[in-house]
């Protein structure tokens, strides 16, 4: 049996300000198959899944529409698990959406319909090479046997002959303008993958100056396209800037509030930190309002980032939602979360959200395991909740007793598992995720590490005020 799931990455932006475009349209095939997830990432937002569910194990086809205003580029990713459900291989693709274009993808293979432009798989039309990252040891090895000027002037090669490409397809203006864009994202992706260690050199140092100098002078060409791709180059950008060939900082905004002036006055910059905001905020309302702050103080404003806030904290406080996030123990019987978490005040709780089907999930919990003996007597309890679905109940039952959590009497399950409102309210988009609530049931940490992490005990036991 094969199992598949598609990985779409995709850029959305939506404006009130003018009027509403039309809608794309994003179809998906199903066959036999329950849910596909897509990762999509707006200029808003990071990575925020968009699932479409087949509404029983049978043929179907599900839509969903969207509103965008640019050209739109969709990474397409179809990997087909293999009988031993360990091993897989993939398949990436590349499409161009204009506004208005519909498109169907079969999860079964590399089969789509879209738009009137039939356009087809970039990867049929282009050379992608520099778009998909081939991990640094191909890189290093390229720069071992063709130097960095090498390397740079290949990636411009590229460059060029696909611009001719794009010229010989006659295509109307606006798809001619997107596909040169989306060429100059992908020339700056191969040099950004490039390590900036390079610049250490006063040889290096030049060639990356004037590569990087040209990319700050085209920022519109970046800001043209909604690709996944597009923000992670203002990240290389600005951190080339201010480190140079050091290591960046760990904290991301210890340097993207120290951008140049040419990049922080730029709309596409401000948009980049609202994405961070978004990428950054695992359910710290404290740690949100902190980097607001820290963004104000550079003198830069944005409407967007208090309405971010404001609409954190209205979803926190939601009690509509939080009424319906419900979860089950191993004997059935049914709790609302919240009332759980009020029911445990006076101790600490660690909160494990893990699937009997995520494997990184159980690969942690003999860790946990092993660690429990040494909190013994100390004033926290250790939760698990599961997010199997209600029809996994067995699944969930089975793992649990194989990982040791089936006679925790905290051990529970969410009802509807992935659609559970919990889920949204607590900003929790994948697992494994730990939670600490201290003993007035505040929530204290978001995303506590992992328990294989050598300094996990030491960080737990700081966090425990013990009598």
């Amino acid at each position: 049996m094969k199992w598949s799931f598609l990985l779409l990455l995709a850029a959305l932006r939506v404006s009130a300000q003018t009027p509403e475009p039309p809608k794309t349209v994003i179809a998906v095939r199903f066959n036999g198959i329950s849910e596909i997830i897509f990762n999509a990432i707006d200029e808003d937002q990071a990575y925020t899944p968009v699932s479409f569910r087949s509404p029983a194990r049978t043929d179907t086809t599900v839509k969903k529409r969207f509103a965008i205003k640019k050209p739109w580029h969709i990474h397409y990713a179809n990997a087909h698990f293999n009988d031993d459900t360990k091993t897989f291989t993939t398949t990436v693709g590349s499409l161009l959406v204009l506004p208005g274009d519909s498109v169907v993808l079969d999860q079964n293979g590399r089969h789509f319909v879209y738009g009137s432009h039939n356009l087809g798989y970039l990867d049929s039309v282009l050379d992608l090479t520099n778009l998909y990252f081939p991990g640094f040891p191909a890189i290093n090895k390229e720069l071992q046997t063709k130097g960095l000027a090498g390397m740079i002037k290949e990636i411009q090669q590229r460059y060029e002959d696909n611009g001719r490409k794009i010229v010989k397809l006659q295509k109307n203006k606006q798809l001619t303008e997107a596909l040169h864009n989306f060429n100059y994202l992908m020339k700056a992706r191969g040099v950004m993958d490039i390590p900036k260690e390079q610049a250490a050199i006063p040889a290096g140092k030049k060639i990356l100056d004037s590569c990087y100098t040209e990319f700050e002078n085209n920022l519109a060409k970046f800001a043209a396209l909604q690709s996944s791709f597009t923000y992670p180059c203002v990240y290389d950008i600005i951190t080339y800037r201010t480190y140079g060939a050091e290591k960046p900082a760990k904290n991301i905004w210890d340097y993207c509030l120290k951008a140049d002036q040419k990049i922080a006055q730029t709309e596409l910059y401000r948009s980049y930190l609202l994405n961070r905001l978004h990428a950054s905020y695992k359910g710290d309302l404290d740690q949100l309002k902190g980097y607001i702050t820290q963004i104000k103080k550079t003198g830069i404003e944005d409407p967007r980032y208090d309405s971010l806030l404001k609409s954190k904290i209205a979803l926190r406080e939601n009690k509509v939602l939080q009424a319906v996030a419900d979860m089950k123990d191993v004997k059935g019987t049914t709790i609302n979360y919240f009332d759980f978490i009020k029911s445990q005040k006076g101790s600490y709780l660690f909160v494990d959200f893990w699937a009997s089907w995520c494997g990184p999930c159980r690969l942690q919990m003999p860790y946990l395991k092993k660690l429990l003996p040494d909190f013994a007597g100390k004033n926290i309890k250790f939760i698990s909740v599961s997010i199997d679905e209600n029809d996994k109940v067995d699944d969930w039952v089975a793992a649990s007793k194989d990982e040791g959590v089936y006679n925790n009497p905290y051990n529970f399950r969410l009802e509807q598992g992935p659609g559970n409102k919990l889920l949204k309210i607590l900003e929790i988009s994948s697992v494994p995720r730990y939670l600490l609530y201290d003993p007035a049931g505040k929530l204290i940490s978001t995303q506590f590490i992992t328990p294989n992490k050598k300094e996990f005990k030491e960080q737990l036991l700081k966090e425990i005020k013990t009598e």
